[in-house]
């Protein structure tokens, strides 16, 4: 039976990879559920133990999953939704830690068992990437709804981003060495799938998989004595292939085009997109600046777009950002500088004490792969996603069971089956919400087209989406109406999150008509700021 949930959670996990459907406001919705039912399945392994023990360094990470709801209750964190789901996210997190450790804490043998199963997993789908990649690259056209259509010249399989693709495929790579020292595949496999793998990262065009692999190069060599020498200079040429593959990218697509007479995407390699600029500079500075006006409490877990908003007249940007690409910078403006600073170097204790205990094969290429993430982390926002947040999560399990002088506390499997329930119910009602609000979006919509001030009325309130209940309001409302004072500070609280074209022209429009005419004219600034886009403050009262 625990073998079975095992499996199913693998899967679960796995298949999360590969759904192709991508839709606003939630484009990884349907991904982030299975991951999220694949958790239950995995806690259920765990039934027949009457206790739990979860070792005491990692109680700050379950300190820290309260903190976006002590945000909301504070007014800090605007919307229910955000504070629950970012609650959820980081419990699950932490207690995926817990049921991992317990697992592999337990006999040697569940222990490979669970990691040789969790690389196959990642091999499998990083092959299926693979191919979808090539088929997005060759621009091949099947008519099939198995692919996400590709936008601009960098494939990304059904990841709809390139970098995400790429650390999927480094963290496949890695399983694939993993496999080959345990003798679950021979050499010539070994040798054929590396190069596929490679080839697929070079394809996705990443700056970050160049700064993950270099990195992951310095950390075979400091572990050089539980691997073998072999496998440090196999990996170094894989790391030479992927230059070579990276260089003469654009000579292969050429090449190819030419051979077959295929249509394929014209694409840059990551060497060339690494010698041009990068707007990261730009967000970090802007963020920067935001952490100086709230440098004690920050603006809320996951609102950096609220602090882009606030403070865009001190260091502008042309581009909307709901992440700063950079994990510490946007603790440290979520949280302020007290709570950020102190949890991001418990973080950097918690991952180099274990380091040092690090004596298995499992552990090392745990610990590779958490590496992976977060180098990745320092340049994007992977582990917003669920589907890289719970494997982190595992691989951190497997660090820690590497230190056998860990402390730890004891509790009672009922506490563990309460939160699985609360789970099921939650993803219940959020599957429900969303679903809602795609149908209920549609009617908002229609009714925006009419100039009537009649309120717009939903089907039912979202038990759960609370952020979404005021989008649908706020895409039907007539901007053309006189508001109370009350209503635009609501109204200003949802825009300050979404710094679209549509909101904040919108706002701009509910503004203008309420008599706030500096505030709207600033808002059409926004928008030439960040989109290029004049707008005449008379149209605003048209």
């Amino acid at each position: 039976m625990e073998k079975i949930c095992i499996l199913v959670f693998f899967f679960l996990l796995g298949i999360s990879y590969l759904i192709p459907l991508h839709f606003n406001p939630w484009l990884t919705f349907i991904s982030e559920i299975l991951v999220f039912v694949g958790c239950i399945f995995l806690t259920v392994n765990l039934f027949k133990n009457k206790n739990i023990i979860f070792p005491k360094i990692i109680i700050p990470i379950f300190l820290l999953s309260l903190l976006p709801l002590f945000q909301y209750f504070f007014g800090q964190v605007y919307f229910f939704s955000h504070a629950i789901l970012n609650t959820i996210y980081i419990l699950t997190s932490f207690l995926i830690i817990v049921v991992v450790y317990n697992i592999v804490n337990e006999h040697e043998n569940e222990k490979k068992y669970f990691f040789i199963k969790l690389n196959w997993t990642f091999v499998v789908v990083g092959l299926v990437n693979t191919c979808l990649a090539i088929y997005q690259w060759l621009n091949l056209d099947f008519n099939t709804s198995l692919v996400t259509s590709l936008e601009g010249s960098r494939p990304f399989a059904n990841f709809a981003q390139p970098n995400n693709m790429a650390t999927f495929q480094i963290i496949s790579f890695l399983s694939l060495i993993y496999l080959y020292l345990k003798q679950k595949i021979n050499f010539y496999l070994l040798l054929i799938l590396s190069i596929v793998f490679i080839f697929s990262i070079a394809l996705t065009q990443s700056r970050t998989a160049v700064v993950a692999l270099i990195s992951l190069l310095f950390a075979l060599v400091f572990f050089i004595k539980i691997i073998h020498i072999k496998v440090l200079v196999y990996y170094f040429i894989s790391v030479l292939m992927y230059f070579l593959f990276s260089i003469y990218l654009v000579n292969i697509s050429n090449f190819i085009a030419k051979i077959f007479g295929l249509n394929i995407v014209n694409i840059s390699s990551s060497v060339e997109r690494g010698v041009s600029s990068s707007g990261r500079i730009d967000f970090w500075i802007q963020m920067f600046y935001a952490i100086l006006e709230r440098p004690w409490f920050g603006y809320g877990w996951n609102q950096t777009a609220l602090a882009q908003y606030q403070n865009m007249d001190k260091y502008p940007i042309s581009v909307w950002i709901t992440s700063s690409h950079n994990l510490l910078v946007d603790i440290i403006v979520w949280c302020g500088i007290p709570i950020g600073i102190s949890f991001i170097l418990y973080c950097v204790y918690l991952i180099s004490s274990s380091i040092l205990k690090i004596k298995k094969i499992e552990e090392l290429f745990a610990f590779c792969m958490i590496l992976t993430f977060l180098v990745h982390s320092m340049l994007e926002y992977p582990l917003h996603y669920a589907y890289f947040l719970i494997p982190f999560g595992i691989f951190l399990g497997f660090i820690l069971s590497a230190n056998s002088n860990l402390k730890f506390y004891t509790f009672s499997f009922r506490y563990l089956g309460i939160y699985t329930l609360c789970l099921m119910a939650g993803l219940l009602l959020v599957w429900k919400d969303y679903l809602l609000y795609i149908e209920e979006n549609h009617r908002a919509i229609d009714h925006s087209l009419y100039t009537s001030n009649i309120e717009f009325q939903q089907k039912r309130d979202l038990y759960i989406l609370d952020e979404l209940n005021f989008r649908l309001y706020w895409i039907a409302l007539n901007p053309k109406q006189k508001l109370s004072k009350e209503e635009i500070e609501a109204i200003e609280k949802m825009v300050s999150l979404y710094l679209t074209h549509f909101d904040l022209y919108k706002y701009a429009k509910i503004l203008a008509y309420n008599g706030y005419e500096n505030k709207a004219r600033y808002h059409l600034q926004l928008i030439k700021q960040l989109y290029d886009v004049e707008r005449s403050y008379k149209n605003l009262l048209k």
